[in-house]
C-alpha cells in the first residue's frame, strides 16, 4: 500500500511513486505485451550505469562548448529486429541541439561528431536490458 511519501513529489518535481507505478503497469498491459504468460520476460526496463550516464553527459557538455547548441537527449523507444535480443524492447538515445525557427524553438536530433576525435554522442543503446540481462530487479515495488 502506498504511504504520504510515495506521493510526495521528487526534487526534480517529477511525477510521484503511484504516477509512475500505474505508468509502468499501463506500459507493461498495453505496449510491452500483456500480463499473461510471458509477462515475466518482457523488457520493462533499460539499466545505465552512473559511469556511462557521465560519460554521455561529459560528451554533450564537450559538444555544446565546441559550438553545436547541444541541448539534451531525445529517448527514442525501439524494438530489436533480429539478433539475439529480436522483438525485445529497448531505447534509442539520441542528442538534440535547440533550432529557432520563427517564433519557434525546436530540439532537432543529430547524429554526427563534432569532437576531433570522432568520439561524440552517436545514437546510444548500451544498456542493459531488463529482463533478461542479470542484475535486473524483479521485485521493484514499481512492478507491483
Amino acid at each position: 500500500m502506498a504511504n504520504e511519501e510515495n506521493k510526495q513529489k521528487t526534487i526534480l518535481e517529477s511525477i510521484s511513486f503511484d504516477e509512475a507505478r500505474a505508468m509502468v503497469q499501463n506500459y507493461r498491459n498495453t505496449v510491452g505485451g500483456g500480463s499473461g504468460a510471458g509477462a515475466n520476460e518482457i523488457t520493462t526496463s533499460v539499466w545505465f550505469s552512473l559511469e556511462h550516464l557521465k560519460k554521455i553527459y561529459v560528451i554533450l557538455e564537450t559538444e555544446k562548448l565546441l559550438g553545436k547548441g547541444t541541448d539534451g537527449v531525445r529517448v527514442y523507444f525501439a524494438k530489436y529486429p533480429n539478433g539475439e535480443n529480436k522483438d525485445r524492447n529497448t531505447v534509442v538515445l539520441v542528442s538534440t541541439f535547440e533550432e529557432q525557427v520563427g517564433k519557434k524553438t525546436y530540439h532537432r536530433d543529430y547524429f554526427e561528431s563534432i569532437m576531433k576525435d570522432g568520439k561524440g554522442m552517436l545514437p546510444e543503446n548500451r544498456g542493459v536490458l531488463c529482463p533478461p540481462e542479470e542484475g535486473c530487479d524483479p521485485t521493484s515495488d514499481i512492478l507491483k
